[in-house]
């Protein structure tokens, strides 16, 4: 059986991803984040370009609670850390539960080699889902339009 590890990345300054203990797992941030999902492998193109993507509009993802979520293999976790840190410097990466990406690929039915972006909503329901890099206006405009994000705005909070 291959063995799975979930990386996470937080870039929220109300709720900063350090409140969010180690060992934690895709349930365990519903109501606090809207997860990114990753599916990867690290050398595949398509996760360096979602980066990038992501890495150009933080503030957008501070605003709506953006939590980027790469999942990739086990023996892939160290390599991937140092690129990430050399995309969005100064950001933390959080170790999430063993086999918790083993059990998001199962639950999300992703295979090992597949590049999928999976957007998760508060609530825990999948948001979206999509085969290549997804742009931070697609997300915005799909986030912006929940009820939730809604009652965000209305109550003032926006980051």
């Amino acid at each position: 059986m291959i063995h799975l590890s979930l990386l996470a990345l937080a870039v929220m300054p109300v709720l900063p991803l350090s409140s969010a203990p180690a060992g934690s797992t895709v349930a365990s941030l519903r109501h606090d984040y809207r997860p990114l999902l990753i599916f990867a492998a690290a050398d595949n193109p398509l996760l360096h370009e979602q980066l990038e993507i992501l890495a150009q509009r933080t503030q957008d993802m501070q605003d709506r609670q953006i939590l980027a979520v790469p999942v990739l293999l086990q023996d892939e976790e160290e390599a991937f850390a140092k690129q990430w840190g050399e995309i969005l410097p100064g950001r933390h990466l959080v170790e999430l539960a063993q086999g918790e990406a083993a059990s998001a690929r199962r639950r999300f039915q992703i295979g090992p080699g597949d590049f999928t972006v999976i957007l998760v909503g508060k609530d825990g329901g999948e948001k979206l889902r999509s085969q290549t890099p997804v742009t931070m206006e697609r997300l915005a405009k799909l986030i912006d339009s929940m009820p939730m994000r809604q009652k965000e705005i209305r109550d003032g909070h926006t980051g």
